[in-house]
């Protein structure tokens, strides 16, 4: 009884007891069973290689190339602090930081062209002067430079950087000491200038 009891339920899987072939799918049949490990597993997260990217590296901003402005100096307060602005015909007024402030805010009144970083400030934008080139004063075109001693007495020379200038009545004042950084205007004869105007930017030493 058991045994055909067996071979009924052998025979409803393997169509008889005698353990024949197992039948191929039909054409209108499912597809074979998938087995688990024929599924493909999801690739593990990784970096890209180096090989399947395209890194695009920026060129380095050059002294040339950095943000620049020109206008005029005017010097305000922001609360109970001194405040330097750049103000141009027709654009924002921007506000000039930074280490060279204090000799920008000695120009008030001045045309400059100041080079720096662009960054937001307290009264809007703002630029971090980084160098700076005086345009006019009082309509005319400074020299500017190192004050340094001459050869007589109360005798001084403006070292520009491509030429050492004579001074011709820079009067006594105090503030006139050995590399002192000024601003002179004036009458040029040959290597001297009678000064007319002048302006200190940065004390000496």
């Amino acid at each position: 009884m058991k045994t055909l009891t067996f071979c009924i339920l052998s025979s409803l899987l393997l169509a008889g007891c005698g353990g024949s072939e197992p039948t191929a799918p039909s054409e209108k049949g499912g597809d074979l069973p998938i087995s688990v490990d024929s599924i493909p597993l999801p690739r593990p997260m990784s970096e890209p290689d180096a090989a399947d990217t395209l890194r695009i590296i920026p060129p380095p901003i050059s002294a040339e190339s950095a943000p620049s402005s020109d206008g005029t100096v005017v010097v305000t307060t922001f609360g109970p602090f001194p405040a330097v602005l750049l103000l141009s015909p027709g654009r924002t007024p921007v506000q000039l930081v930074g280490p060279l402030a204090d000799e920008l805010q000695r120009l008030d009144g001045g045309l400059v062209a100041v080079r720096g970083d662009s960054i937001p400030g307290a009264m809007g934008p703002a630029l971090r002067a980084t160098s700076y080139e005086i345009l006019e004063i009082d309509g005319l075109r400074p020299w500017v430079g190192a004050l340094v001693p001459g050869t007589g007495a109360d005798q001084w020379e403006l070292e520009t950087g491509s030429e050492t200038l004579h001074l011709e009545g820079l009067g006594t004042d105090t503030r006139l000491v050995h590399d002192a950084w000024i601003w002179v205007t004036g009458s040029r004869s040959g290597g001297s200038i009678s000064v007319a105007t002048y302006g200190i930017l940065r004390p000496g030493a």
